[in-house]
């Protein structure tokens, strides 16, 4: 790519409209699954600017969709994919100020959802309309996608792989604080279920029961600070690593809590478990099993179930909807090199290199066959930090830009 080429996409990288974009993306609290209406106004806002770019529903999940367009190149270059996630995170309780209020001072934009990662969905959108105006020659093609349910485990990228929606290569603006992430965790969710015998309280000295919480409370007690028998790497410091993400108890499948009068016949914890790049998930299960057999031998009342995502992402709990994978992309490997070559362009400096315990979706691009590297404006301590300076958003437009040219014309 020459000086010229990148002169043109600057000039076509309007700081105004991204903010713009942002703040439009922000006023929808997009929490998974309730992303459509973010995403109508990310398709509005293409649409103002030349691209109709297709939402199309998550195939079982109607009213649910991704963003897709795909802008041709003149054939036998790679096809290089912009993707971002429109799920947000809870807002903790300690966030500073009214989350829905979008604040800009000093160069800095405060306003929930940001981070993670709607000011990396609108780097990326302004980095294709970039191109779009610019009209520069590309011999791949160039693909502009935001999927729903990240959070979720992955929920609208899965959908994308299947419909064969990807490209040869992905960058994903999730918040890297600007540097480069080519290695994260991946994590899979279990259900366990105790299951015992109602008993009404008042009745609870001439019969018979099993209280499903007490013996929940025994398998959380086990396996707090539970350590499992896998292989370690300095980059995820405490991984493999479990925790007890939530609980629930009641009557019955359903938990009905109205009736607290009686001995709970069912209980449930969700856990979740971060592991490596190629983690085992199946000897991940089979180690969790192992507790629960050592707590319930000797027990003939002690009776429980274990289940994997989909079940995780059931009305009760909603969360993940599939496994996720980490990923492990060399140093060397092209993707990389070319980001670190229009960091140095465009920002003057060298950029930095993280390992992170998160996951997101390059894992399952990855598997498909879309080598896929993690660069973006937002902090990457993520639930810590709501603010994020503009200047990394318009720098990351202009850096992905580039590098979409530069891969782009990459043989195939």
């Amino acid at each position: 790519m020459t000086t010229d080429t990148g002169a043109q996409i600057d000039a076509h990288i309007d700081e105004d409209e991204i903010v713009e974009l942002m703040r439009r993306l922000h006023q929808h609290q997009s929490f998974p699954p309730h992303e459509a209406s973010a995403m109508a106004e990310l398709q509005a806002w293409l649409a103002e600017r030349g691209i109709n770019a297709d939402l199309i529903d998550v195939a079982d999940e109607p009213g649910r969709p991704n963003l897709y367009y795909k802008m041709d190149g003149t054939g036998g270059g790679k096809t290089v994919m912009y993707n971002g996630h429109m799920d947000i995170d809870p807002v903790p309780m300690y966030f500073e100020g009214d989350p829905w209020e979008f604040k800009i001072e000093d160069g800095m934009i405060y306003a929930h959802g940001l981070i993670n990662m709607k000011a990396g969905v609108a780097a990326a959108a302004a980095a294709f309309i970039a191109l779009h105006r610019a009209g520069i020659r590309m011999r791949g093609d160039l693909l502009m996608t935001a999927v729903v349910g990240e959070l979720q485990g992955g929920v609208g990228a899965v959908d994308l792989v299947q419909r064969g929606l990807i490209g040869d290569v992905c960058i994903i603006p999730e918040p890297t604080g600007m540097e480069l992430l080519p290695l994260h965790a991946g994590a899979i969710q279990f259900l366990v279920h105790t299951i015992g015998e109602a008993a009404w309280i008042g009745a609870m000295h001439n019969m018979s029961y099993v209280n499903a919480a007490e013996k929940l409370a025994r398998i959380i007690t086990a396996l707090e600070g539970f350590e499992f028998d896998s292989p370690r790497r300095e980059e995820f410091p405490g991984l493999p690593r479990l925790i007890v993400g939530g609980i629930n108890g009641g009557i019955g499948r359903q938990y009905a809590h109205w009736r607290a009068s009686y001995v709970p016949d069912f209980a449930s914890a969700i856990l979740e478990v971060r592991g490596l790049p190629g983690q085992d998930y199946d000897d991940i299960q089979r180690q969790i099993e192992d507790v629960i057999r050592s707590v319930a031998e000797g027990d003939p009342d002690f009776k429980w179930e274990i289940e994997r995502p989909p079940a995780t992402n059931s009305p009760e709990w909603q969360s993940l909807k599939t496994e996720a994978y980490g990923i492990d992309l060399p140093p060397e490997h092209f993707l990389n090199q070319t980001i670190v070559k229009y960091h140095r362009e465009v920002r003057n400096e060298e950029p930095g290199w993280i390992s992170s315990n998160a996951f997101n979706d390059s894992g399952h691009y990855t598997n498909a066959g879309c080598e896929s590297l993690c660069y973006g404006p937002g902090g990457h301590t993520i639930i810590r930090e709501y603010g994020i300076e503009i200047k990394r958003v318009v720098d990351c437009a202009k850096i992905i830009a580039r590098a979409a040219v530069d891969m782009a014309n990459m043989d195939k």
